[in-house]
């Protein structure tokens, strides 16, 4: 008997991490006129974030302990989690809020910030960005809005990632990397606490090898950020679980953006 079942229907957990491969590879430091190197020596990671959204589950506000009304969700978690494996710390954040994704991807090409958060990816935004001309580079999506519907009238599927330039490739895969290891961790039920278990990877050279453990050692797993950043009013479902291979779900997704049938 051949049963079918949609490849992109929304009760399919979407959320997976690809094999890390041979991790015992040592390979150069970052490229000096690149991307990463200029935020080690800056010291910092600037990453564009919206001040407004759709989806209150994703960019709540909370005041912050200086008095500051700082942008608390995903997208910072995310922002967060990089900062703390390339730079050791979240304290190296530097949030520059964005008044829209329009904005934010001129400001990501024009070189103002490093990351855009809760960038939408679709094949627009891939190839040829309306507002900049350009393509972007994208994380796996870490945000599946799957009752578009009931937000802007449309079912156009939609989901929040990190956006990086296309013309800087090694800055694109270590943050794509860093998505990849948070939920890594949730599969392999690695905490705050168990770090030490992700993967020592030395790809982008030896003082880089905690990268993925400092980044989860730092915010957790993808089951504590969402735990962190969602109303327990919003349920965890459809395609932001773990995909698990239950009922079963082919992990075969559409390039996002198109239409759902």
């Amino acid at each position: 008997m051949v049963y079918h079942y949609g490849v992109n229907e929304s009760s399919n957990g979407f959320l997976v991490s690809r094999p890390f491969g041979r991790q015992e590879v040592t390979g150069p430091p970052p490229r000096s006129n690149g991307t990463m190197a200029g935020i080690i020596r800056r010291g910092r990671l600037r990453c564009g974030v919206g001040v407004s959204s759709s989806v209150p589950a994703v960019e709540k506000q909370q005041e912050l302990a200086d008095g500051l009304v700082g942008l608390q969700g995903m997208d910072v978690e995310f922002c967060k989690a990089v900062a703390s494996g390339l730079l050791g710390s979240s304290e190296t954040l530097e949030v520059v809020k964005v008044a829209n994704d329009t904005k934010g991807f001129s400001l990501l090409q024009d070189g103002q910030i490093d990351i855009l958060a809760g960038a939408p990816w679709n094949i627009e935004t891939e190839v040829r960005e309306l507002t900049t001309g350009v393509g972007f580079s994208f994380s796996q999506p870490y945000f599946y809005i799957t009752t578009v519907v009931d937000i802007v009238g449309s079912n156009m599927l939609s989901n929040r990632c990190l956006a990086t330039r296309q013309s800087d490739h090694e800055w694109a895969t270590v943050v794509k990397w860093i998505v990849e290891a948070i939920i890594f961790a949730e599969e392999n039920g690695i905490t705050k606490e168990t770090s030490n278990k992700m993967p020592a990877v030395s790809l982008y050279g030896i003082e880089l090898s905690r990268i993925f453990r400092d980044a989860v050692n730092d915010v957790g797993d993808y089951a504590d950020i969402w735990n962190r950043t969602v109303p327990e009013t919003i349920p965890r479902q459809g395609r932001n679980l773990l995909f698990d291979g239950a009922n079963p779900s082919p992990l075969i997704p559409i390039i996002p953006g198109l239409l759902e049938y």
